[in-house]
């Protein structure tokens, strides 16, 4: 038995001495190339507004909407069914280009709970201009409480002409709000 225990010993003392072969010369140089080619991916994205940056933010700035509501922090957004049915139709049917739609209903401003909007009613405004990624529309009217319209899949973000648009029609209708449709059930949503 003692025998045994020294043999284990003894190659376990060996193999501690046996020289490890060293790491080839393409191996450290494909390691650098792969971290500097993810650093400069990273800074891309970071600075540079490379696309997939723009959808995961998209991603996490946007709302799912559940059970025909978007909930939010400040309030929530309520479409009835027939209105959601419509609203759904119109996405599906307008996959190649944007579009745009008007939403109405009943505003109750809740000092103790959540706004809420109760959307019962859309129309589709003229629409002047509609391509992939942009739709040029008329105005809502002013009984409008959310203006709509889609972006390409995944793509939530608003841009700036949508953010200038909606600081416009804001001073015809303090409670308007802007939804960014960039998926069947998703939302982003901007007050």
């Amino acid at each position: 038995m003692q025998s045994t225990d020294r043999i284990h010993q003894e190659i376990a003392r060996e193999g501690a001495r046996a020289p490890h072969k060293p790491k080839s010369w393409y191996y450290d140089k494909f390691v650098s190339g792969l971290s500097i080619f993810l650093a400069i991916l990273f800074v891309m994205w970071i600075f540079a507004g490379f696309p997939v940056g723009g959808i995961i933010r998209g991603q996490l700035e946007s709302t799912e909407l559940e059970a025909g509501i978007l909930e939010l922090e400040n309030f929530t957004v309520e479409f009835e069914e027939e209105v959601l049915f419509e609203l759904l139709n119109l996405y599906y049917a307008n996959q190649v280009t944007e579009f745009s739609v008007c939403l109405s209903g009943e505003f109750d401003s809740n000092l103790i709970l959540k706004d809420k909007y109760a959307i019962d009613s859309l129309y589709v405004p003229v629409i002047y201009e509609q391509t992939y990624s942009h739709v040029r529309f008329e105005s809502c009217n002013s009984e409008t409480l959310i203006m709509l319209h889609t972006h390409p899949y995944k793509s939530c973000l608003a841009s700036e002409t949508d953010l200038n648009t909606l600081a416009e029609s804001q001073l015809v209708n303090p409670e308007l709000i802007m939804l960014v449709m960039c998926e069947p059930q998703r939302f982003s949503v901007y007050k």
